[in-house]
C-alpha cells in the first residue's frame, strides 16, 4: 500500500503506479475531501476499496500550504517507511516534511541519490535519511547477500 498525501507531481503518480500494480493507497489529503470525492475515477477506486481518502481538516476547506505542511507529520508517522523521491534544498513541503520526521523520528526516511535526485536529496541523506540508489532494493526481499532491506539498514 502506498500512503500519499495526493497533491500532484509525485504524490499523484505514486498512487497512480499502486493502482496500476493493483495495490491499495491511503490518501491523507490537506483539504478538498468533498471536491476529491466529487471526480469520477476516485469514486470508482473508493467503490472499489483499493482506495481510503482522509483529512484532518473539514471537508470543505481548500488546499493551503500550511495545512500541507501540518498534515505531512501524519503521513510518516503513518507509514512503514518513507521515501523521498525529490526534495529541494532547504525549501518547499517535502524537504520540510522529510527534515521534520527526521527530526522527531518519525519513521524510516529513505532518499533517492541517483540520477535525477533532487537538490536537497543528498543533505537529507547527511542529515540522517537513508540513501536509496537502487530502486530494485526496495522491493526485493532481503537474501542475506546485502541486497534488499538489510541493505538499507531496515529490518521490515
Amino acid at each position: 500500500a502506498v500512503i500519499s498525501g495526493g497533491a500532484k507531481g509525485v504524490d499523484q503518480t505514486s498512487m497512480a503506479a499502486a493502482f496500476q500494480a493493483g495495490g491499495q493507497v491511503l490518501g491523507i489529503l490537506a483539504g478538498g475531501l468533498e471536491a476529491r470525492v466529487r471526480d469520477r475515477e476516485t469514486r470508482h477506486v473508493i467503490a472499489e476499496g483499493r482506495v481510503c481518502l482522509a483529512s484532518p481538516y473539514a471537508p470543505s476547506s481548500g488546499f493551503t500550504v500550511g495545512n500541507a505542511m501540518a498534515r505531512n507529520k501524519l503521513i510518516y508517522a503513518l507509514a512503514e517507511r518513507t521515501l523521498v523521491v525529490a526534495a529541494d534544498l532547504e525549501r518547499g513541503g517535502t524537504w520540510a516534511g522529510a527534515t521534520e520526521a527526521l527530526k522527531r523520528n518519525l519513521g524510516p526516511v529513505l532518499v533517492w541519490v541517483g540520477p535525477g535526485a533532487g537538490r536537497g536529496n543528498r543533505a537529507l541523506a547527511d542529515a540522517g535519511a537513508i540513501p536509496v540508489d537502487d530502486l530494485e532494493a526496495l522491493v526485493r526481499p532481503g537474501t542475506g547477500d546485502g541486497a534488499g532491506t538489510e541493505q538499507l539498514g531496515l529490518d521490515l
